[in-house]
């Protein structure tokens, strides 16, 4: 065999293997991981931390309430998923934070492109915001009385811009639908954007983590 076609296979031997191995600790373990297409829960080491800002709020979202929405911004994702099956955790590859407790929050599933805010704010009702993002990933939540029917719906990616960033984009919505209507309209929406690098997290960073604040 010539040593041309021997280094070609070894090559390929090793992206095959990469899958959902832990032994990447570069910035590029990310895009090795969402190269995988088998189930796997990895640690991301370096972590990716960042923060988000509303880029749009609209509705009851306009006047939020300061603490909870320094905790929404911050950003840190510290697991990989890929799940092949419907369950809790959302399908395809996703990040998500651990938490103090042993669970995880925060998933965000991989696209590849994000829609503009302006195309999310011509979405008026929930069908139409499923056509952009699909289904709603947030549990089903009804609330209301007959004939005036509350409910929300909510999605939350990320994409990887560069094998060194994250960018991330949410989308929440509080939607109505009233007698007569065919479709739940949307009363009030929330978008967030974000960006997140691999870093270790620094000594104030870690001592506010133990002390049960999200970083």
């Amino acid at each position: 065999m010539r040593p041309y076609s021997m280094l070609l296979m070894l090559g390929t031997c090793l992206i095959g293997a990469v899958g959902c191995s832990t032994s990447s600790r570069s910035s590029s373990q990310l895009a090795q991981l969402l190269a995988t297409n088998a189930p796997c829960h990895v640690r991301l080491d370096p972590s990716w931390l960042g923060t988000a800002v509303y880029t749009v709020r609209t509705g009851v979202f306009t006047n939020a309430d300061p603490e909870s929405a320094r905790l929404d911004l911050d950003l840190r994702f510290d697991w990989f998923r890929f799940s092949d099956k419907t369950s809790y955790f959302p399908l395809g590859p996703t990040v998500c934070r651990s938490d103090d407790d042993g669970s995880e929050s925060a998933f965000h599933t991989w696209r590849a492109s994000f829609p503009s805010d302006g195309d999310l704010m011509a979405a008026s009702t929930v069908s139409s915001l499923e056509k952009l993002l699909g289904p709603s990933q947030s549990p089903s939540d009804k609330w209301g009385f007959v004939g005036e029917i509350h409910s929300s719906a909510g999605w939350s990616f990320f994409s990887l811009a560069n094998p060194d960033d994250i960018e991330t984009l949410s989308i929440f919505c509080d939607a109505t639908q009233r007698k007569g209507d065919t479709e739940r309209r949307v009363d009030s929406l929330r978008i967030t954007r974000g960006r997140a690098t691999a870093k270790r997290p620094g000594a104030h960073e870690s001592s506010m983590r133990g002390n049960g604040n999200h970083f």
